[in-house]
């Protein structure tokens, strides 16, 4: 099991929905905020690119995730 594939599993754990969610076009917030989560995990513990971590999740555009990593850290830091 490759790193990205690793960190999708413990995602999908620690936050209770299915790998296929996650990985899914749903836009409900049950389903988008482990999708961020995952992201900016996998940005920040191994060395893939955008690319490589947006189609680990359905084929994402490099920008999704960008957008994905930068909402994460705007509702982190609004929760400090």
């Amino acid at each position: 099991m490759n790193e990205l594939r690793t960190i999708l599993y413990k995602v999908s754990q620690a936050t209770g929905t299915h790998t296929k969610d996650i990985q899914g076009k749903s836009r409900k917030r049950i389903f988008v905020i482990p999708r961020y989560i995952y992201c900016i995990l996998s940005r920040r513990l191994t060395d893939s690119t955008y690319d490589e971590i947006g189609r680990e999740i359905s084929n994402r555009d490099h920008t999704t995730v960008m957008h994905s990593i930068q909402e994460m850290k705007n509702k982190i830091s609004i929760n400090d």
